[in-house]
């Protein structure tokens, strides 16, 4: 098109046989590659079903089967924010291995909190900017919107990724927003605590949220583990702190896997 303009009518020649041939065949080029990457995720997706039931871990292992490892963590985090806000509504049901951290946590409340204030930010700033440049008020006004809804999804994502113990892990969840993986074999010490952790690069909390989290549990590792975080980050800890719903049950279940191994 832009050629068309630019380039003489006399000499369009070729680009009038490009437009016949060559354009066509890069179209379909770009459609047939579309394809095959949707129909290997699907498929990768399928496989991963199979393996495990925790729809993040899946959706990331099937993003890593069809584009390169760096953009993994943001199209996985970008595809499961609208999931688990829009989608994903029906709590399941809590396994005998698996322990809940979002019924009295207050990083949840906190996100009502900035939500609310989002939402009235947006609409105080589109009002004023509106009359002096109506089309930066709506790009503004859409950019707090997405924000929106990533909180949305990152809040009911802790509703529905809970803590697991496995055959030969315990993993470690607060919604898409931190987790970790540790072998039985790496833990230390577990105690029922609710003692602030000390000031140190190697103790952590496990939600983002930190001390304004609180917690009822402290868990030390025999040697440095991955806390993984939003987007790709993550951060080498040996003690972690923790908010469990049943901190209790969770300690028991610990203490069985720690006494087999």
């Amino acid at each position: 098109m832009i050629g068309s303009q630019i380039i003489p009518i006399e000499e369009q020649s070729l680009l009038h046989t490009f437009k016949t041939w060559g354009l066509p065949l890069v179209e379909l080029f770009v459609f047939s590659y579309i394809f095959i990457k949707i129909r290997k995720a699907t498929r990768a997706y399928k496989v991963q079903q199979e393996r495990q039931t925790d729809f993040y871990e899946i959706l990331k292992e099937t993003c890593a089967e069809i584009v390169p490892t760096k953009l993994v963590p943001f199209l996985a985090t970008e595809i499961a924010v609208f999931y688990y806000g829009f989608y994903k509504w029906k709590k399941t049901p809590l396994q005998a291995n698996e322990f809940s951290v979002h019924k009295n946590t207050s990083t949840v409340i906190v996100m009502c909190v900035v939500l609310f204030l989002v939402g009235i930010e947006t609409f105080a700033l589109h009002l004023l900017l509106n009359s002096w440049h109506p089309i930066f008020a709506w790009i503004l006004t859409g950019l707090s919107i997405y924000s929106a809804f990533q909180i949305i999804g990152f809040m009911k994502s802790i509703l529905h990724r809970s803590i697991v113990i496995d055959q030969r892990h315990l993993k470690l969840r607060f919604g898409m927003m931190s987790e970790m993986k540790i072998d039985f074999q790496d833990i230390a010490r577990v105690e029922l605590s609710n003692k602030q952790l000390e000031k140190s690069a190697t103790d952590r909390m496990l939600s983002p949220m930190g001390d304004l989290e609180g917690q009822n549990m402290l868990i030390t590792f025999k040697k440095h583990q991955e806390l993984k975080q939003l987007y790709g980050f993550h951060k080498s800890i040996i003690t972690v702190g923790l908010h469990v719903d049943n901190p209790i049950a969770l300690h028991q279940a610990l203490m069985i896997k720690m006494a087999e191994k």
